[in-house]
Parts: C-alpha cells; sequence; structure tokens
C-alpha cells in the first residue's frame, strides 16, 4: 500500500516538474521575443532583397518519346522491359553531350560556349517509361523554348544519322551489284536479238546467260529490299510529345518562398541562440531552481521601481503594485516566524547594488504604517546611503554610539514624517566597521533600539563584500537576502548562504527585486501566497479611495509631528 502511495506521489511530482519545465522554456520565449521577432524580420528582409536583386530565371519543359522498333518489341518480357528503359537512359545521357550543344548553337546562332549551354539543360528520364523529360533554364524565356525544340530536332536528326550508316555500306555494295548486272543484262539482251535478226547460231546460249543475269539481278534487289526492310525495322524514332513553350512565371529566385523560408530559419537559430545563451548564463533566474538550491522561500518579488524617489515607494505612492509586494513581504516575514515574532531584520544582498537599501527603506516604512513602531538602522558603514534618502544630518548617528558609549540609542535617531518611524543612520564614516559592528557595545545598540521599537530592520552591506553583514547576523536577527534575477550570479548566492548558515544566522527567505512587469506573474507564482490574485481580492475589498481615506490621517499626523519637533 505504501509502494503504491510512494510510485503515485513520484509521478505527481514528474508531472508538476515538466508542467515547471514546460513553464520555464515559454517564459524565456516570452522574454526574447523581441529578438526572436527581430531575427525573423531581418532574415526575411535580407532574402527578399537579394531573391529581388537576382537576375530572374526561366525553365521552359518539353518531354519526347523514345519510339523504339517493332521488330525489337515483338516479343514483350521482362529483358525487353529492362533493355528500353536502359535505352531510355542511354538516350538522356546522349541528350546532354557535346555534339548536341554544339549543333543546337549552330542552329540558333547563339553566343554561347558549349559548357554554358550545357549546363543550362538537364534530360530526366520518367521512371517505368519510354518518356525523357528535356528542361531549359535562361534569362530569356522565349529562347529557353526554342532551345529545347532545337535540341529535340538535333537529337532526332543524329539518331537518324547514326543508325542509318550501320546499312549505308551493305546498301551501297548492293547497289553496285544490281548496277552491273543491269549493265550486263542489257548488253546480253542487245546481242541477243542481234543474232536473231542475222539468224546466226549461238543464240541458244545467249539466252540461258541472260536467264541466269536475269536471276543474279532478281536476287541482288531482293536482298537489296531485305536490307531497307531491317533498315526501317530497327529505327528508333525520337518523338516529341509535349513541344515546349515560353513560361514567363521565373523559377528562381522564388521571392516568396526564399522570404518565408529564410525568415523561419532565422527565428529557428535566434530561438538557438537564446537557449544557448540562457545556458551559458549563469545568473539566478529560474525560481524553482533557487528555492531546490538554496533551501530557502521566496517570500516576495518586487517589481522594478521607477518613480522620482525610488527608496520611498512605499510612503509617496501606496497604493501601487510596489507597496502592495512590501505588504506581502511584511505578511510572509511574519509567518514564517510564527513561533518565535522576529524583531530584528537584517537585509542583505550578495554583491552590491542589488536592491537591499530599497527593500530595507520601503519594509520599514510598511511595518510603520502598520501601527508597528519602527527603527531603520543604517548598518552599512562603509558606503551609507539611508541618510541621503531621508536627508538626515551627518552629524550624528551609529558611529556616535561607539564613540560617546554614554549616549542612549534615543538621541541620535532622526525622526521621519511617518508617524512610528525613525531612522539611525551611519554618522561619520568609522575605521574600522566590522570590530564595531562586532562588538559587545553593537548588542548595547539593539537592545536599547528593541526597549523603544517593535520593529529594528537593519540595512548591512553585501555578504560576499565585506564581513560585516556576517557579524551583524549573529545578533538575533533574522536575515533577508536580497538577489536581482538576471544579475545575480547563482555562485554569489550560493556562497552567501553558506556563509550565513556557517555563523548559523537565521535566514527567513529570499526577496527577488528588480523585476520587470512583464515576467512579475512568472516569478510571483513559485512564492507560497499567490500575490495577483491576493492583490485582486484587496482590490475588490477596499477600494482605492478608501484606502486613501484611511492613509491621508496618517499622513498628516506625521506632518504635524515634524512641524512640532522643528
Amino acid at each position: 500500500m505504501d509502494y503504491n502511495n510512494n510510485n503515485t506521489e513520484e509521478i505527481i511530482a514528474t508531472q508538476e516538474l515538466e508542467t515547471i519545465d514546460i513553464r520555464q522554456y515559454l517564459w524565456l520565449l516570452w522574454r526574447y521575443l523581441w529578438l526572436i521577432v527581430l531575427a525573423g524580420v531581418l532574415g526575411a528582409g535580407v532574402a527578399y532583397y537579394v531573391s529581388v536583386s537576382q537576375i530572374p530565371i526561366y525553365q521552359s519543359t518539353t518531354t519526347v518519346l523514345i519510339n523504339e522498333s517493332a521488330a525489337k518489341n515483338a516479343v514483350t518480357d521482362y529483358t525487353t522491359i529492362l533493355a528500353s528503359e536502359r535505352l531510355t537512359k542511354t538516350y538522356s545521357e546522349m541528350l546532354v553531350k557535346m555534339p548536341v550543344m554544339e549543333e543546337v548553337i549552330r542552329r540558333l546562332n547563339l553566343k554561347i560556349l558549349p559548357d554554358d549551354l550545357l549546363k543550362r539543360v538537364e534530360a530526366q528520364p520518367v521512371r517505368d517509361t519510354q518518356l525523357v523529360k528535356i528542361s531549359v533554364e535562361d534569362p530569356n524565356p522565349y529562347l529557353a523554348a526554342a532551345i529545347a525544340n532545337t535540341l529535340v530536332e538535333v537529337f532526332s536528326d543524329q539518331i537518324k544519322e547514326l543508325q542509318t550508316s550501320r546499312f549505308s555500306e551493305s546498301k551501297a555494295n548492293l547497289q553496285e551489284q544490281i548496277f552491273a548486272m543491269e549493265a550486263q543484262i542489257n548488253q546480253a539482251s542487245q546481242e541477243l536479238a542481234k543474232l536473231k535478226e542475222q539468224g546466226a547460231s549461238g543464240a541458244d546460249a545467249l539466252e540461258a546467260r541472260l536467264a541466269q543475269y536475269q536471276q543474279i539481278y532478281a536476287s541482288l534487289v531482293t536482298n537489296f529490299e531485305q536490307i531497307r526492310l531491317a533498315e526501317a525495322q530497327s529505327a528508333t524514332n525520337i518523338i516529341q510529345v509535349e513541344p515546349a513553350r515560353a513560361d514567363l512565371v521565373p523559377v528562381r529566385p522564388q521571392v516568396l518562398r526564399n522570404t518565408l523560408l529564410a525568415g523561419f530559419v532565422a527565428v529557428i537559430l535566434a530561438i538557438g541562440l537564446v537557449f544557448l545563451f540562457e545556458y551559458l548564463d549563469d545568473t539566478v533566474k529560474d525560481p524553482d531552481q533557487i528555492i531546490r538550491a538554496t533551501e530557502l522561500p521566496i517570500l516576495a518579488t518586487i517589481g522594478r521601481i521607477n518613480a522620482e524617489k525610488p527608496g520611498l515607494v512605499a510612503q509617496f505612492d501606496p497604493l501601487s503594485p510596489i507597496a502592495e509586494s512590501f505588504r506581502r513581504l511584511r505578511t510572509n516575514i511574519r509567518y514564517s516566524a510564527v513561533d518565535e515574532p522576529v524583531r530584528r531584520l537584517l537585509i542583505t544582498s550578495p554583491t552590491p547594488k542589488e536592491g537591499k537599501t530599497t527593500v530595507a527603506t520601503n519594509l520599514a516604512v510598511i511595518l510603520a504604517q502598520d501601527g508597528l513602531r519602527t527603527i531603520l538602522i543604517d548598518g552599512d558603514l562603509r558606503r551609507p546611503t539611508i541618510q541621503k534618502l531621508f536627508r538626515s544630518k551627518i552629524d550624528s548617528g551609529l558611529s556616535t554610539l561607539f564613540v560617546h558609549p554614554e549616549l542612549s540609542v534615543d538621541l541620535v535617531l532622526k525622526p521621519t514624517n511617518i508617524v512610528g518611524f525613525q531612522v539611525l543612520p551611519c554618522g561619520e564614516r568609522p575605521p574600522n566597521p566590522a570590530e564595531l559592528l562586532g562588538s559587545k557595545r553593537m548588542s548595547e545598540i539593539l537592545s536599547q533600539a528593541d526597549a523603544i521599537a517593535d520593529m529594528v530592520v537593519i540595512d548591512s552591506p553585501p555578504v560576499l563584500s565585506v564581513i560585516d553583514a556576517a557579524v551583524l547576523a549573529t545578533l538575533d536577527t533574522g536575515v533577508l537576502i536580497v538577489i536581482q534575477p538576471g544579475a545575480t550570479k547563482q555562485r554569489d548566492l550560493m556562497q552567501t548562504v553558506e556563509q550565513l548558515r556557517r555563523v548559523k544566522a537565521k535566514i527567513l527567505g529570499l526577496v527577488l527585486v528588480d523585476i520587470k512587469a512583464g515576467y512579475a506573474r512568472y516569478y510571483r507564482s513559485y512564492y507560497s501566497y499567490d500575490y495577483y490574485y491576493e492583490y485582486i481580492s484587496e482590490e475588490k475589498k477596499t477600494t482605492p479611495r478608501k484606502r486613501l481615506q484611511e492613509a491621508v490621517p496618517q499622513l498628516l499626523a506625521g506632518v504635524r509631528d515634524e512641524t512640532q519637533s522643528k
């Protein structure tokens, strides 16, 4: 019973994997559809231009029958049929020989070499028949027809000459003997007539000789007629069944066929190149592959941000799909740590410029909008960026708390216009960031932040660039790894996960950023909650107008607090 269940699960898993592979291939084709279409258009365009630039070639065709003599066809058997087919093939080869080409050129007065004419002529026997199909190609359709018809005439005449030469010598000898015998008969007849007039003796002997001459003459004439009859019976005739006519439709170039074929081949080559480039590309792309390789869930996919202030989309465009993506990330973070709720979040990435700061700032804004007291700490003491986004002064910050341990966190926090959201910028950049972040003082700073906030979000340096992120990951933080499909290397991602696991970091999952609009549905279908349907359902429950009404009081309260602080 268990065996059958295991087989069923394997079959279902195989079917799901095949479905994913098909979807992956379709997505890849859709991603590079512009390249495939462009290649097809260029290939078809080049083929069309080349085709219309060529000189059109016309073809004219005629068919001849190799009609064998009646004597040869008296008995029809397999040997006779085989001999007829061989004769037809022999004649088709003789049709395209130099003597025929030279005579055709002479009769038509062509200004062309026999070799060049031979390249334009093709003679092909029709299978299981005594027919030979002759095709002639030429830029002039009328000249092609004339060459084909003249070629049949020339070949027929040459065959007749060839057959006549076989009996010519015998006929000539017999004719000479007949002429000589006629002369002897005439002479003997005249002598016999004179003897009869004179009444001289010897007429009986002359009459006997004359009768002998006449008998020989009759035999010679009979032999001559028999040779003529044999010549007529053994003659093979070349009969033109279908005369060649000028065809005004060129056989090449075939513009339409060449254009379509070139376009099709270009599309196939483009698809092959797409799959080749995809195979050679070592960046992360396939969500299923990412999940299998890292054994980590994809908590959210963030689209490409094109707002004027890309770091604060959740604040300035709270109703956008990008903001909804960060809300989904917030929800999935809660679900990922139900037993031990996360109060500290470390946002990092394998390499620089992969969107970790954007994720950290917008996630912090979303958490504050959800009613949580949130502190955003710029843990990147080497290349700080958060203070630029919030236009904070660099006179004090995280580095200040290391220099002045008597100060508490609440004294250097920077307020924002969002209720419950404060920022701890970097301040002056220290010379030894790794030592500071790994010190006991850093643990005290985080403990103080925990005391005054519900959630602490830390923007850290990339894992593979410096050791800072690995150090911060040991301070009881939940880690989010931000990667950019198509940019993050697979090797970098695996090294990042390995380094964080080596320090026993609590990795909550992955966040995919900078997803183009056309690819969003492909990526979103891979993490546990389908963003698309959830977004639609929320839109049905809460209209944009109602959501705006809910957001206005919070924004006004933030402005009021900022005014009072000033």
